[in-house]
């Protein structure tokens, strides 16, 4: 029983094992009906079998077959594989009696593999290439396949050639061998659709959308130089928010700074935390006094604390520096024949042949090379291309250029405006004028870019109102343009007065009100009308009105007929009254045949004077309140509160009660200065003080003038002293001349020397000197001269230069001056020359040959 049992078990393998054999026979004798029928008995009997699914997949791997697949080939020899690795021990001797080995399995599958991937290549599809990578994960050719799908697609992208394509293939394959030149051609693509010809709106939009694109600083600049060119304040301030450019930011800081020296935010937000080379920490350095020194055969710059500027040193320094006064924060140098621009730091700014530079407002640098003028910023930035005839910086974002062609307009970034085909071109407050031959036409600022000269008006001259109206004359007419080049004079106008703050034009019969202000014609046509400084009186049909200056005010009076006095007051009638109005709406009235005259008055005071002769008397009025009466024949202003007056040939003075202060007997008094009334008594000078009511001596030759603390000059017998203005000699008349110095000391000239003279000493601090020039500072000095030679003497410090020097000047400003002093040996051939600060400290002292000196001469 047992040994048939164990023929039983291994009956069914050796039947199996037959038919594998069997069906290889029939495979290499290509007998595919009987080996197909084989199979499918083989797989009924056992659906396990790897060596029954290897002869299917050698079935449909075999060209000679009918249903040649590769696809059902790879199918069956993974089936095969999967069952090796579960085979029992039959289905293991099963393949050794069949000479099937897993080598040969694996073998398989690779031969396989390759055929499928070597028909993914001939069909060249991308649907071939991704469904190979699905079904052949483990392909030794399986990044072949990849790349060849990746070729592919790309080359789709690449036939529709649009940054949608490029972007769906960098996003469907990020790791392809292709995906950089697609991000480019992306990029690129990108950049032309959405910025091509576009302006400010879609660079901005853009940078949002695409932040990390190449062309990012590109579109970055276009958006900095669009808001440069047009002096756009919150256009470059709102850049700042997107930069990512350190360079780009720090320029439109440096510009911001230089066009409005930033808002607080901006400022707090960007340059505390970055840039501490901006040109905002360079110009403070402007409040240094600087000038250039010799070291041997270099050039550098001192300040008034010898602290040099960083210790750069030059080859050389453009000549006007040698003269001092050196108010630019930008510096034209050379060192080693290279001329370079440096600020007050020492930094170099830009470099290049430059024959001359110029600062002008808004951070603008104009330069003359050998091929012309243009134009850069003070930090760097280029703006106008050197080759202009002549560039002028109109300080209102425009340059003005000259070329062979003519004279034409740029934008702030050397863009055109008006090409170069004028003769001249001007501002006139907010308006332009452009010059042709000997006409002149007149535009404004949004009319630039599209003036044509054949669509406008010539003009022969033209007259600035204000910043927003001109008078434009032509040959017979004139007429009022405003800002918005509308001509605000009606047609027939005859004459046009502007003196007053209610324009009048007047025509054949009729006169018309303008305001300026608010740009408005009244249409009211009026008969007449009378101005002054503060009202305005129209008439209509033989009926007067009047009103406060402006147009649009209230109308106060409908009056029979009117006069203005003065500047300031209305005479108006009512039937047989009449009223006096002053500005403050105040009023006096007065009868028919009564005199009114208005007083002038001080151009400080507010207040308003009128006089009424009436009943042999004159009446004084003061804004309609009545001060007092005097039979004196005639009054005249001197202040607010006090009055001269003349009877009988002579002239007295009353204060605002009428109280006489100065008997009627001088052949003139004059107005007030500082508290001081000049009079003239027989051929001889006087002044009276109103602050004591003190008449002072009436023995001058000519007008005592204020000096200080109460203190007067005064001239007699032909020689200047001081007074005090309680008549007290404070300096007796001895000197020819006499210029104040201090509140206690004064600049004497005395026979033929000048001095300084301590007032209340009568003591002099300096004595001798030939000549000297002030020199305004922090407190007064001067750059004098003596027979020994040239000085400074200062009010603090006294003689901080001994007179020993062959000349003096001051280098320095005239807040901070430097002296250079120097003396010649000229038979030692050599000069010394010493720098000294306003405390006589000296800053620098050398011994020059002539060649060295002359190199120091400012010419």
């Amino acid at each position: 029983m047992r040994i048939s049992i164990i023929f039983l078990l291994l009956l069914p393998s050796a039947v199996i094992g037959q038919k594998s054999r069997q069906a290889i026979k029939l495979l290499e004798s290509q007998e595919y009906e009987k080996l197909i029928e084989l199979q499918e008995k083989s797989v009924l009997k056992d659906s396990l079998n790897p060596a029954t699914f290897y002869v299917y997949a050698r079935i449909y791997t075999s060209q000679e077959y009918d249903a040649y697949d590769i696809g059902m080939a790879h199918e069956y020899i993974i089936k095969s594989i999967d069952y090796l690795s579960e085979a029992t021990e039959d289905h293991l001797k099963e393949l050794e009696r069949s000479e099937i080995s897993k080598e040969d399995i694996l073998e398989l599958k690779h031969n396989i593999d390759e055929l499928a991937y070597k028909e993914v290549v001939q069909a060249e599809s991308i649907e071939a290439c991704e469904l190979y990578i699905y079904d052949y994960a483990d392909s030794k050719w399986l990044s072949g396949a990849i790349e060849l799908r990746n070729r592919l697609a790309f080359k789709e992208a690449s036939r529709q050639n649009t940054w949608k394509a490029y972007q769906t293939f960098m996003n469907t394959y990020p790791d392809s061998n292709e995906y950089n030149e697609a991000e480019k051609r992306f990029n690129d693509l990108v950049y032309q659709e959405k910025v091509g010809d576009g302006g400010l709106k879609e660079w901005k939009k853009f940078i949002k959308e695409y932040p990390k694109s190449p062309y990012r600083l590109k579109v970055e600049s276009k958006v900095f130089e669009f808001n440069l060119a047009r002096v756009d304040f919150s256009g470059l301030e709102s850049f700042l928010e997107i930069a990512q450019s350190d360079e780009l930011k720090r320029n439109a800081i440096d510009v911001l700074y230089s066009w409005n020296k930033l808002n607080k935010g901006i400022r707090k937000k960007y340059t505390n935390r970055v840039w501490r080379d901006s040109i905002q920490v360079v110009e403070a350095l402007s409040e240094e006094t600087i000038v250039p020194v010799l070291d041997e055969d270099k050039f550098r710059f001192v300040t008034a604390n010898t602290d040099p500027l960083n210790g750069v040193t030059f080859t050389n320094v453009a000549p006007e520096y040698l003269c001092g006064r050196i108010d630019k924060n930008l510096l034209l140098v050379e060192n080693d024949s290279a001329k370079i621009v440096v600020n007050r730091a020492g930094q170099q700014v830009i470099s290049g042949n430059y024959e001359s530079i110029e600062e002008s407002a808004d951070g603008v640098v104009l330069f003359e090379m050998n091929s012309g003028f243009g134009a850069f910023h003070v930090s760097g930035i280029d703006l106008v291309e050197p080759k202009y005839e002549d560039l002028k910086w109109s300080g209102c974002k425009y340059f003005i250029a000259e070329s062979e062609e003519g004279v034409g307009l740029l934008d702030y970034m050397g863009g055109e405006i008006l090409p170069p085909k004028y003769d001249d071109i001007d501002t006139l407050g907010v308006f332009w004028v452009l010059t042709i031959g000997d006409s002149l036409y007149l535009t404004n600022e949004s009319s630039l870019s599209k003036f044509d000269p054949i669509a406008n008006l010539p003009f022969e001259e033209f007259e600035q109102l204000s910043d927003e109206y001109v008078i434009a004359y032509t040959e017979d007419s004139e007429l009022i343009i405003n800002q918005n080049l509308e001509i605000v004079t009606p047609e027939n106008t005859n004459r046009i007065n502007t003196r007053y703050e209610t324009w009048v034009f007047e025509q054949d019969s009729s006169f018309l009100l303008f305001d300026p202000k608010s740009n408005q014609l009244n249409p009211t046509r009026f008969h007449d009308v009378q101005q002054n400084a503060e009202w305005i009186g129209t008439n209509r049909f033989g009926k007067w009105s009047v009103k406060p200056k402006n147009i649009d005010s209230e109308e106060l009076l409908a009056i029979d007929s009117l006069k203005l006095i003065g500047h300031n007051i209305a005479m108006v009638f009512r039937d047989e009254q009449g009223v006096a109005i002053f500005p403050n709406k105040e009023t006096v009235e007065f009868k028919d045949g009564e005199k009114l005259i208005g007083l002038t008055n001080s151009e400080s005071s507010e207040k308003h004077f009128l006089v009424i002769d009436r009943d042999g008397k004159r009446y004084l009025y003061r804004d309609g309140v009545k001060l007092f009466a005097t039979s004196a024949k005639k009054l005249s202003y001197v202040t607010d509160e006090f009055f001269s007056m003349y009877e009988n040939g002579k002239y007295g003075m009353v204060n605002e009660k009428g109280v006489p202060i100065l008997r009627t007997k001088y052949d003139a008094v004059g107005t007030a200065e500082d508290g001081l009334v000049s009079v003239i008594y027989r051929g001889k000078f006087g002044c009276f003080d109103l602050n004591s009511l003190v008449l002072i001596s009436l023995d001058f030759d000519e007008m005592p003038k204020p000096y200080a603390n109460d203190l007067i000059v005064v001239r007699q017998d032909g020689l200047y002293g001081i007074w005090d203005r309680a008549k007290n000699v404070v300096l007796e008349p001895e000197f020819e001349q006499l210029q104040y110095w201090t509140d206690t000391t004064a600049l004497v000239n005395e026979g033929g020397f000048w001095g300084i003279l301590d007032i209340k000493n009568n003591r002099y601090l300096l004595e001798e000197v030939i000549s000297f020039e002030k020199v305004e500072g922090a407190h007064p000095s001067i750059l004098y001269r003596t027979e020994t030679g040239y000085g400074v003497y200062d009010q603090v410090n006294g003689v901080i230069v001994l007179p020993v020097y062959s000349d003096v000047l001051n280098l320095g400003s005239a807040k901070v001056p430097i002296y250079f002093a120097e003396k010649a040996f000229s038979e030692a051939g050599y000069n010394i020359v010493v720098y000294y600060n306003e405390k006589g400290e000296k800053l620098k002292r050398a011994a020059y040959t002539e060649e060295q000196f002359d190199r120091l001469i400012c010419d």
